[in-house]
């Protein structure tokens, strides 16, 4: 299927997360929580994954047969 590039942007407030994304199709808010070192995160579709210092990776679930790698690193 390939390769697609998303940008989100995310602040954390103990362990509630918040931001905005964009992907190439469009834009949206962003929700979520940490709990230890697993993250869950809601856009358009919902991701749940682990964080290890500065980086996150999991699984993009995009319908029903259809998930998705995905990963992610702070800037800054």
């Amino acid at each position: 299927y390939g390769e697609s590039v998303h940008v989100a942007h995310a602040e954390q407030t103990g362990a509630q997360v918040q931001g905005t994304y964009r992907t190439p199709y469009t834009t949206g808010s962003l929700s979520g929580r940490v709990a230890g070192n697993q993250v869950v995160l809601r856009g358009a579709y919902e991701l749940t994954g682990t964080v290890h210092g500065d980086r996150m990776q999991g699984t993009a679930h995009v319908g029903q047969e259809w998930p998705a790698a995905w990963s992610a690193r702070k800037e800054g």
